[in-house]
């Protein structure tokens, strides 16, 4: 009787354990489909945020009327991803732009000690109206870090600065449409 009692509370436990497993491998996508979100899209970013979880920046579209967006996910201490933000293409600006920061960083440069915070800027469009993935890097501010990815018209563009996160915002959008990057 005891081994048969054994044998179910161990069985329990392994069932138990693959449906946690299961159900937080699939959490990801349920997390976007319960936000209104669609399932499928492309991981722009993956890193541990400052209070040690996981997040992922993620660009797919609304379900309801396929409008890109930037969705910002988190992945809590048992495995749950939850979607935190949902930042908007924007007619107006022809941008959907999401922002995180990360450690602190410091460093001496010309004998003063140096100390801020690492932020990151990550930008999508559609509305390029020519490559820039080798002329954009050339008008960043010096300390200015830049990655494009550009697909035609499609394009993401992840900038990170340490220190003073001066209008990130207003720093690219002016650069392209200034360089007749995008549409206006």
């Amino acid at each position: 009787m005891n081994k048969k009692i054994v044998l179910i509370f161990l069985s329990l436990i392994a069932v138990s354990v693959y449906l946690l497993f299961v159900t937080t491998s699939l959490s990801f996508n349920s997390a976007l489909r319960s936000s209104g979100l669609l399932s499928h899209g492309k991981e722009i970013h993956r890193a541990i945020d400052l209070n040690e979880e996981e997040f992922v920046i993620y660009k797919t579209q609304r379900r309801s009327d396929n409008i890109p967006v930037l969705a910002h996910l988190h992945k809590n201490s048992i495995g749950f991803w939850s979607v935190e933000i949902i930042e908007e293409f924007s007619d107006e600006i022809k941008l959907a732009s999401t922002g995180w920061v990360d450690g602190v960083v410091s460093s001496r440069f010309n004998d003063v000690f140096v100390s801020g915070f690492v932020w990151h800027r990550v930008y999508y469009g559609n509305t390029a109206i020519r490559k820039f993935s080798d002329d954009l890097p050339i008008l960043m501010p010096p300390g200015v870090g830049i990655k494009i990815t550009q697909n035609n018209n499609e394009f993401i563009i992840h900038v990170t600065v340490a220190g003073d996160p001066y209008p990130l915002n207003d720093l690219i959008l002016n650069l392209l449409r200034e360089n007749h990057f995008i549409e206006k």
